[in-house]
């Protein structure tokens, strides 16, 4: 798993682009992508809400935008905190579709959030030995990002928890 995210990286770092683009219903990609999550937050026992608006469209590489939705739950799941809050949102907001992912987070856990998206980085040093990922999962979803045109950013509330907002342009016709 980790040569093959280590070539996707690679493959978007050298411009190569994804190869399976067409149109495809976005609200359902989430749907598809968020399914597995809300069971694991119960199991967890963590909050899991979402809202996913109706009838969202785009053109991109469909499995590659829900690796990305499904990296952004996976880290929202590892890094809350116990009995904590994921939030999941995908919408429209002006010309742009806009996915959100929140989770609640002890403040003291945060780690450097200006590197959150460097490859290899892991914020809580605690994890660094267990097998629960190698720090690429954040550097994968922003390159998916860029690849779709988007951008991808985190921002902390130091008191409550992290959100990451992907910002993806709705294509002019």
């Amino acid at each position: 798993k980790l040569v093959k995210n280590l070539v996707m990286l690679s493959r978007l770092d050298e411009g190569m682009p994804l190869p399976d683009k067409s149109d495809f219903s976005l609200s359902d990609a989430a749907w598809e992508a968020a399914e597995p999550f809300e069971m694991r937050a119960k199991a967890q026992g963590k909050s899991y809400s979402q809202n996913i608006a109706p009838d969202l469209n785009m053109t991109g590489d469909m499995a590659a935008v829900q690796q990305l939705i499904s990296i952004l739950l996976d880290n929202a799941l590892k890094y809350s905190d116990d009995g904590g809050e994921i939030r999941l949102s995908v919408c429209a907001q002006h010309k742009n579709k806009v996915i959100e992912v929140y989770n609640t987070c002890p403040p003291d856990s945060l780690g450097d959030i200006d590197r959150f998206f460097d490859r290899f980085y892991r914020a809580d040093k605690a994890r660094t030995c267990d097998d629960s990922g190698h720090g690429l999962g954040l550097a994968i979803a922003r390159a998916i990002a860029e690849e779709h045109g988007g951008t991808l950013s985190a921002e902390s509330d130091e008191t409550s928890g992290t959100t990451f907002t992907l910002t993806l342009p709705t294509a002019e016709s």
